[in-house]
């Protein structure tokens, strides 16, 4: 019999034997029992005798099915269950993150339209122009925002809260239209800051982002009666 047949042979052994002596050889020809030892067995480095050894045993499954090992062995599960959940993980925690930097960034600007409705209430926006009211309201050092692409829009409504209009205009351009009216002492007046947040994660865009856009628009609205 040739080599390549007592190999394939040995992988055949009935592992219900702890420690086999003997073993059947299955093949063209009739069955025969044949010692162990008669093998050549005892001409291999003693490393490979241990290791024959240990699938005979059942301990190492060398003639099982490739399914029946993933099946038997477990090692490497942990590495495995672990690149299973990563990129869901990952995707779920950045997701996470980008929500709240938006929240963050709605709270700043919060802020900062009641920063701006006070420069107006009091009376000091008055003697302002567009551009410098804007310069006014960047100097507090609102970090997270460019200034340049802070939209400012300051209205006046006389004397009536009821006529406010909080719907946002938009030029053919898409960005939104801005006004500089801080009206008189005495007058009803809404400062409204917008700036367009850019969103980054496609699955955040999703529910986060405009219609038709990658971006959110943010707006913080104020309305007051500006002091006599």
């Amino acid at each position: 019999m040739v080599g390549a047949e007592v190999i394939a042979t040995i992988l055949q052994i009935d592992r219900a034997m702890i420690l086999p002596r003997e073993f059947s050889i299955r093949s063209r020809w009739p069955v025969m029992r044949i010692p162990l030892k008669s093998l050549f067995l005892e001409r291999m480095p003693r490393r490979w005798q241990r290791l024959l050894h240990r699938s005979l045993s059942g301990r190492i499954l060398c003639g099982a099915p490739i399914a029946h090992r993933f099946i038997r062995h477990d090692r490497g599960a942990t590495a495995v269950e672990f690149a299973l959940v990563l990129v869901p993980f990952l995707t779920l925690l950045f997701m996470t993150m980008e929500t709240g930097v938006v929240f963050l960034a709605q709270q700043s600007l919060e802020t900062a339209a009641a920063d701006a409705g006070r420069l107006v209430m009091t009376g000091q926006a008055q003697s302002l122009n567009a551009d410098t009211f804007k310069a006014k309201i960047c100097s507090k050092g609102y970090a997270l925002f460019k200034c340049n692409n802070i939209y400012v829009d300051v209205k006046s409504y006389g004397s009536s809260f009821s006529s406010i209009d909080n719907a946002v205009q938009y030029d053919p351009g898409g960005n939104p239209k801005t006004q500089f009216s801080p009206g008189n002492a005495g007058d009803v007046a809404v400062v409204r800051l917008m700036y367009q947040w850019p969103i980054v994660l496609p699955l955040t865009q999703t529910y986060l982002a405009d219609s038709g856009s990658t971006n959110r628009l943010l707006v913080a609205t104020t309305a007051f009666r500006n002091e006599p």
